[in-house]
Order: structure tokens, then sequence, then C-alpha cells
């Protein structure tokens, strides 16, 4: 089924199988992940899964201040750094629903991310040899403080990244010091085409990252519609942020995706549950062509009585005649 519904990029965009299809694969690409973690996860040692500190995976940061409307930054500042680093040709950043996936299984806490204890063991999971994590915290209404560190596997040595500290507005200039601090103390040599990719600022508009950090909280917790909608408006608020676009297109494909399954596993639980001998398999063809074309037959009288059909639709046909009398 992965490699039929893979070939949605060969389908026109005006074509309505497209989206379905798509919706199909990211929808079990996201369950075979989900399957591949949860069995690495359940062996004891873990087997098979070599680190390489070309690998690094960034968690989602840790917030340490009591309002509740600056909470989603912990997600949308985890993936900018996420995407800023996958500018960068010699290492490859963990995918966020991997990442996502292996929180849930594992019911990490904050402080397990680079824990020099629990690390050894989420390395693995990931293939990653350098975990990422940080903190922030909002101070009063306009200032904005950033913590982080980064753990090499290779060496269990824990690493602080500088700290970042200005006022709210400027929350993407610190986030960019932020990854050229995490570069540098990585000792990766940026190319300029990489520098300039790092560089890149997808919005000025506080709000709209707020409602796109809270767009990917949803998306997280598999709440696709809900997330689509935080999607929508942070492009709204910033009709430049191509980024919470893309995102709200595949939520919605993804929204999609996760209602048409769940009814054909629900049709499916339902068929399998009757008595093969009882179904009208009449009725169940009548069906799929009334969804699949969209209209409206109706199945009739089964016993039918071929002698009062004509081909002209009404009469009785008269009775046959009688043989020819035997010759004396």
């Amino acid at each position: 089924a992965l490699r039929l519904y893979e070939k949605f990029v060969d389908v026109p965009r005006s074509s309505p199988y497209r989206r379905m299809m798509e919706g199909r694969y990211e929808w079990l690409s996201r369950r075979i992940l989900r399957d591949q973690v949860e069995r690495i996860a359940s062996q004891e040692p873990i087997g098979g899964v070599e680190t390489s500190p070309q690998v690094v995976a960034v968690f989602p940061f840790s917030y340490q201040g009591t309002d509740d409307r600056y909470i989603p930054l912990a997600r949308g500042l985890a993936e900018m750094v996420s995407v800023d680093l996958a500018n960068i040709e010699e290492i490859r950043v963990v995918e966020r629903i991997r990442l996502q996936v292996l929180l849930d299984e594992l019911e990490l806490s904050q402080s397990d991310y680079v824990d020099p204890s629990t690390a050894p063991r989420v390395g693995q999971l990931l293939g990653a040899g350098r975990l990422v994590s940080g903190s922030y915290n909002v101070i009063g209404k306009e200032n904005l403080r950033m913590d982080g560190a980064f753990l090499e596997l290779e060496t269990s040595s824990v690493e602080a990244v500088n700290s970042q500290s200005d006022a709210l507005r400027n929350l993407f200039l610190m986030q960019k010091a932020f990854v050229f601090s995490l570069v540098d103390q990585m000792g990766l040599i940026l190319t300029p085409e990489e520098r300039e990719g790092i560089e890149f600022i997808p919005t000025q508009n506080i709000q709209a990252f707020l409602a796109y950090s809270r767009g990917l909280r949803e998306e997280d917790a598999g709440a696709y519609g809900m997330a689509a909608g935080f999607y929508r408006r942070a492009s709204r608020l910033d009709p430049d942020f191509t980024i919470a676009k893309e995102a709200a297109e595949r939520a919605e494909t993804m929204d999609a995706a996760d209602m048409d399954i769940s009814e054909l596993v629900a049709q499916s639980s339902d068929i399998e549950s009757m008595n093969v001998l009882d179904v009208d398999l009449m009725g169940l063809r009548i069906g799929i062509m009334n969804n699949e074309l969209g209209s409206g037959i109706i199945p009739g009288d089964e016993s039918r009585e071929p002698a009062t059909e004509t081909s002209g639709g009404g009469g009785i046909l008269p009775d046959p005649p009688r043989p020819p009398s035997s010759p004396n």
C-alpha cells in the first residue's frame, strides 16, 4: 500500500486523488514509524542500532515561566533549530515525528533529554550521536532568555550553548545566534550557502509564530484538524510565512486521511463481524456503487419474475402455444 500511495507525486495537483493518496501515504508512514520505534524500544538490550555524530536530535525546549501563552514555543523553537541545522550537509537531523514517537513511548521528562544516564539509550533508539536540548523563559512581557546544551554520546560530555537574552520581538535573532553558537561548539564549518540558509527568518510576527507553535503541538498529539486551524491562523497573520502555509496543507491532508482510514477500518470491522451466510452481497455491491458514483441506486426485489418483464416495460406475456398434436 505504501508503494502505491507514494506515487502521489506523479498525480496532477488538480486531481482529487492526489490529496487522498498523499494523506494515506503520510498516515501509513507514521504508523510504520511508530511500530518500528515501539519494537526497538522494547528490546533490552537495544541491538542493531548504531549511533553517529553526524545524526543530531533536537528535543522540545523546556519552558521555565508561568505564562501559559508561551508554552507552545517549546516546540516552535526546537523546530526552528532543526530546520536551520537541516541546511548543513554534513549532518542529518532526526525528524520531529520520529522524535515525538520516542517521547510518547518512553514518557521522558525534560531533564532526561541530555541526562548522561539516560542519553545513551535515547541516542541508540534514534541512531543519534548528538542530542540537543534547550530551555527558555519570558521575563515579564518584554524579554526572552534562551539556554541550551548538547551531549556528545561518543565522549559522554555535555556542553552548554551560549545563552541568549533580548527583547521578545527579537526572538528569531536570538534563535539564530543560538544555532550559530551550537554549530561552532560542534566544530562544524559552514559554507556560504549553508550560512545563508540558517540566517533566513521565516516570520517577524511573534503572534504568527505562536500560532504555528500551537499547531506543532496539536499535530504531535495527533489532532490534525486543530493543528491545521492554528497553521492557517499563522498564515493569515503573516501571508509570507510559507512554512505555516505548507504545514496547514500537510495537517489538512493528514486530517482527511485519518478520518478516511478510520472509516475504512470501522467498515472492515463491521463486515468481518457479519455471518457470511447472512450477507446480502448484492446490497453490498450496490452500496459500494453508491459511494463511488455518488448516486442513489435503490436495490429492488431480488425475487424477479422474468415472465412479467417485456422489452416495452409493461404488459403480460401470453401463454406459450400448445405443442402440435401427434400424428395419428
